[in-house]
């Protein structure tokens, strides 16, 4: 009897383990994907069986790769909250390589839920977070997902924007062009002329 009960727990500890290597192989997969091929990562990552019961930073990073791909081919992902724990996760365990992102990921999926309140909370989060960590370029990308979520709101969209402008030093063809529409919403022929004409 003891001896069954032996082979019986070896059994399930070798498909334990075969499973963790095979999700393990999985993620890696999907992160070497992720900024190329975002939909054979996101197609990969829908192989993981039951992703909720992976093992907590499994899970967290689960979360984070399957958002991103979405997120990257502009698919909504408002079915699978994952990317709540994700958050949770990478707070409590000081993922700083991953915060930031994470927070656009959140503020993204709040927006697709048409949360907006949540949505720009979260967004105001990661940009005090990046100025925390004092990083010019993230600092930048916050203000520009602001100002992205200011929907119907030019005034507010435009200082986003410019402030977004103050720490891109390199300039931006999209950010200068944006100003210039929501000028024009706003009736300003002559600044919205101005952001449409310049040069890089």
């Amino acid at each position: 009897m003891k001896k069954l009960i032996v082979l019986v727990f070896v059994f399930f500890l070798l498909v334990g383990c075969n499973n963790s290597t095979k999700y393990t192989d999985i993620m890696n997969r999907a992160y070497e994907l992720v900024d190329s091929k975002p939909d054979s990562a996101a197609s990969l990552l829908n192989t993981i069986d039951a992703p909720g019961n992976l093992p907590p930073s499994a899970k967290a990073d689960y979360g984070y790769l399957k958002n991103l791909a979405y997120h990257k081919v502009g698919k909504p992902n408002t079915e699978d909250s994952i990317i709540l724990f994700t958050m949770d996760y990478y707070k409590n365990n000081n993922n700083t390589g991953r915060l930031s992102r994470t927070y656009e990921l959140l503020a993204s999926y709040y927006n697709q839920k048409n949360n907006m309140t949540s949505a720009l909370k979260t967004a105001g989060e990661g940009l005090q977070y990046n100025i925390e960590m004092n990083d010019s370029a993230e600092i930048a990308h916050s203000y520009d997902i602001l100002a992205k979520l200011s929907k119907g709101d030019f005034n507010n969209a435009i200082r986003y924007l410019h402030k977004a402008s103050l720490y891109d030093t390199k300039g931006s063809y999209w950010r200068d062009y944006s100003i210039g529409v929501c000028y024009t919403y706003e009736r300003k022929a002559d600044s919205s002329s101005f952001f449409y004409k310049k040069k890089y």
